[in-house]
């Protein structure tokens, strides 16, 4: 195989990477074009009649918890959450609770991850999946966060449930 052949394969692979990730950011709402932040999924909301009778102002009451396979959709553009699951562009996802930091035997972390030391509690996870870029500066991982503490605690029980 030439060389021009490799690094041929080797930029359109990136540039596919970059692609997807984009266009999942885009699709679920985590980036705007504009750059700002959106919510990932929309929680459909029912009219419920206010306390006390008719009049004043109508509440508003959650359709239920969100869905985390579907906030899940994204993760697997660069994970496996799947049991023995193989490193993709991101770590393997199963079993991340209570694994240590930057563990995951075959996968490059960047220097901001690694120093970060400790193991994936749910805390932790909770601020990593607010804003990886805030938690650990200096972080390859693209994705901006879930702004929505539901959502991430939604994720984080799928994480806690992959033993």
């Amino acid at each position: 195989m030439k060389v021009s052949q490799v690094v041929g394969a080797v930029v359109g692979t990136i540039a596919a990477v970059i692609a997807v990730n984009v266009v999942g950011n885009l699709v679920f709402g985590l980036a705007t074009p504009n750059g700002s932040r959106a919510m990932p999924i929309k929680t459909a909301y029912a009219a419920v009649p206010p306390a006390g009778g008719a009049g004043g102002a109508t509440a508003v009451a959650d359709a239920g918890p969100p869905d985390p396979v579907k906030l899940t959709a994204i993760c697997k553009t660069c994970h496996s959450l799947d049991k023995g699951g193989a490193n993709k562009v991101g770590p393997a996802l199963w079993g991340v609770v209570g694994r240590p930091v930057a563990s995951m035997a075959g996968f490059g972390y960047s220097d901001a991850v690694k120093k970060l030391g400790g193991a994936w509690t749910e805390e932790r996870l909770d601020q990593w999946l607010t804003s990886p870029k805030n938690f650990a500066p200096g972080t390859k991982m693209s994705f901006q966060g879930y702004a929505d503490p539901a959502q991430r605690k939604a994720v984080i029980g799928l994480l806690v449930s992959m033993k």
